[in-house]
């Protein structure tokens, strides 16, 4: 102590203070302290940060400069502040003097909030951190982009038990956006950081616990829904026995959008108790609650399981078919709930079996046969809205709706185009052999239906090949005359599949969207990927487009159009192929470690079995160094399969480091027709 009073002197400063405690000292350079001090004093802005900067390296050997930097304060620049602040903390309460300086700065509204974190953060290491004038600055702080700039969370982190009364006190404030941060902060302080383990809230005296609950209870009602939105997260965390009011505000609040995903993880995180009480408000009205109450219960632990089963059993129907749409969301929890969600296809309310039903197809589509007939009776639904949704969950069964079929050869013959478009999907996806059924309502939709329906019908006529012949003057109308681009496409396409050796006006059209080989337009080029595609499904028939597809790929404004082009050219002129052959090759010898080599490599999988034409440029590539490219010849291999099999000596005395050994093991296994 006589070491500090020695040193204060020196410095001429005084030691009014000095009864207090002070951190303890080590021998430290008088003269250059006096210096700083100097400098503090009298210096420019940087000068001044270069002395903050050099005391506070001394550490607390330099507290006797503490009425220095209280001094310099006062005067200095923001910069200067912060930094001094982070050096009175060092000392702290030693030097709990500068509180009121500190407290007084912070006070005035809209603080930058870089400044209010430095001076927070050394009131409360001065011995203040409950401060409430400091608790108030620091919810209120101002960042750039005007949001909140200082969480209060690393408060709390430090100094729970002290921050957290005065956070309360700011649930009262006059400011919505104080009363709103602090709520939001007490949200945090009660949230458990991971499943079973303990709450900030619970590390603090019980008193403040109860002041916190009761303090919540009341902000939950606040005039300002942003406020009661924090709150009711808030409170459910911080006091299970209150959950059936927390519950019922934060309905309220959904009546009218207001949630937020912490409130909702909360919800979860009390097990049964939340989830029978979120159950029991799924027969509101509203669809804003009845949508947030399924996304709730979709995710709640397994815990809550029983809870949803009861919900199963519900008396109010409303009620069972929002449980079945939250398993719906979850199709992992059918499993332990199979036989509860059964017992609902017999269900007296026919939304409810339809609600099961689905359950089903989305848990696992091909054990969902029990669904099947549950779903062809609703396809008979006086709603409109049903009847297509229930089609369109047939359809995703494809084969396994089988049994429904004698039902949709009934559906698809009567009523207005959207249902029997939506049927002849089912037809189609479930039973190609019932072409004669569907392909007439395909070419209908053509003529008379909307953008989504002509593009979907020509897919599904393109997929039945010459059996759809009928439809082919839909098709050619639509080819003509529809106004979207990509419709035309894929009646092209469709046109080429059904008769080949009839498709002049389809490849025509297929050449036209190859367009301008210079023209860099990413919308040109939407339609060229897509007329590419079309035409390597076409294949050989569309040999005409040949020409077209060679000066795209040699000129084509982009290295991967220019790369489908060539992979177009060896799917329609395999026997003219060599230019788009030679130009892979060129590619495979790797110049660098990125470059439009890998555009082109990316193409590559795409071949299939026409890759073997370059075998021996795919070996050589394979014992290049640039892993990414080694892995796209791997798969090019692995799909080649036995025709690979010059590749396996280098596949199996090559150095694989870096390189996944399972897939080099899958591609081996692969070419020697072991999978």
């Amino acid at each position: 102590m006589k070491y500090v009073l020695v040193a204060a002197a020196a410095l001429g400063i005084s030691c009014a203070a000095s009864a207090l405690p002070r951190p303890p000292v080590t021998p430290v350079d008088m003269a250059a302290l006096k210096e700083h001090v100097r400098a503090l004093e009298v210096g420019t802005e940087a000068d001044q940060l270069r002395a903050v900067a050099a005391i506070k390296s001394v550490g607390p050997s330099a507290y006797p400069a503490t009425p220095a930097l209280i001094a310099a304060f006062r005067d200095a620049s923001p910069r200067v502040r912060n930094e001094i602040a982070d050096t009175l903390a060092t000392y702290g309460p030693s030097a709990n003097a500068a509180i009121p300086m500190l407290v007084e700065a912070i006070r005035p509204s809209r603080t930058d909030s870089s400044t209010v974190y430095h001076l927070s953060m050394a009131i409360a290491a001065l011995g203040d951190a409950g401060n409430r004038d400091m608790v108030r600055a620091y919810l209120g702080a101002i960042s750039e982009g005007r949001k909140a700039g200082c969480p209060v969370s690393e408060l709390i982190d430090r100094y729970p038990a002290a921050v957290t009364p005065a956070v309360i006190e700011c649930l009262a404030d006059s400011s919505a956006i104080i009363r709103g941060r602090a709520a939001q902060n007490l949200a945090y302080v009660a949230r458990p950081p991971a499943p079973g383990k303990p709450s900030k809230l619970d590390g603090i005296p019980a008193d403040v616990r109860r002041q916190t609950r009761a303090a919540l209870s009341i902000a939950i009602e606040d005039s300002e829904p942003g406020v009661r939105s924090w709150a009711v997260a808030a409170l459910i965390d911080a006091d299970p026995t209150d959950l059936p009011t927390a519950v019922r505000v934060w309905v309220t609040l959904a009546r009218r959008g207001v949630v937020h995903s912490v409130a909702e993880d909360a919800l979860q995180r009390r097990g049964p108790g939340a989830t029978r009480l979120l159950i029991d408000y799924l027969d509101d009205p509203n669809p804003n609650v009845r949508q947030t109450l399924v996304h709730v219960l979709a995710r709640v632990g397994n815990g809550s399981i029983g809870a949803l089963a009861s919900g199963l059993r519900h008396p109010n129907p409303v009620v069972r078919a929002g449980v079945l749409e939250a398993l719906e969301q979850n199709p992992a929890r059918v499993a332990e709930m199979r036989v509860a969600v059964h017992a609902r296809l017999a269900d007296d309310d026919d939304r409810v079996r339809l609600a099961a039903a689905r359950v089903f197809v989305q848990a696992d589509p091909s054990r969902a046969s029990a669904a099947v007939p549950v779903l062809a009776a609703a396809t008979f639904s006086s709603d409109r809205i049903v009847r297509i949704n229930t089609l369109q969950v047939l359809t995703t069964l494809g084969p396994a709706a089988r049994s429904a079929l004698p039902d949709m050869l009934r559906r698809v013959r009567f009523g207005e185009l959207d249902t029997r478009f939506a049927a002849a999907n089912v037809l189609a996806a479930a039973d190609r052999s019932t072409w004669p059924t569907f392909v007439p309502v395909f070419a209908e939709s053509i003529r008379d239906g909307s953008s989504y329906q002509r593009r979907t019908a020509a897919q599904r006529l393109a997929a039945t090949g010459p059996d759809a012949a009928t439809a082919l003057p839909a098709l050619r109308q639509m080819l003509a005359i529809d106004e979207f681009q990509m419709n035309r496409l894929t009646a092209a396409e469709a046109i080429g599949h059904i008769a080949p050796d009839d498709a002049a006006d389809a490849v025509r059209v297929l050449v036209e969207a190859l367009g301008d080989p210079t023209n860099d337009n990413p919308k040109v080029d939407r339609f060229r990927r897509a007329a590419c595609r079309a035409l390597q499904n076409i294949g050989p028939p569309a040999k005409a487009a040949a020409p077209a597809l060679l000066e795209l790929m040699r000129v084509g404004p982009d290295a991967d159009v220019r790369a489908e082009a060539a992979v177009t050219i060896i799917a329609v002129d395999p026997d003219g192929a060599n230019p788009a052959y030679d130009a892979f090759r060129a590619h495979l010898k790797l110049s660098g470690p990125r470059s439009d080599d890998d555009d082109w490599l990316e193409q590559l999988p795409a071949l299939g079995k026409a890759a073997k034409p370059l075998l021996p440029d795919l070996i050589t590539a394979l014992k290049g160094k640039f892993d990414s490219r080694v892995l796209v010849v791997l798969e090019v291999l692995g799909k080649l399969g036995p025709d690979a099999k010059d590749a396996l000596p280098v596949l199996r005395d090559r150095d694989w480091t870096g390189i996944d050994a399972t897939r080099v093991r899958e591609v081996i296994r692969a070419i020697e027709g072991k999978k």
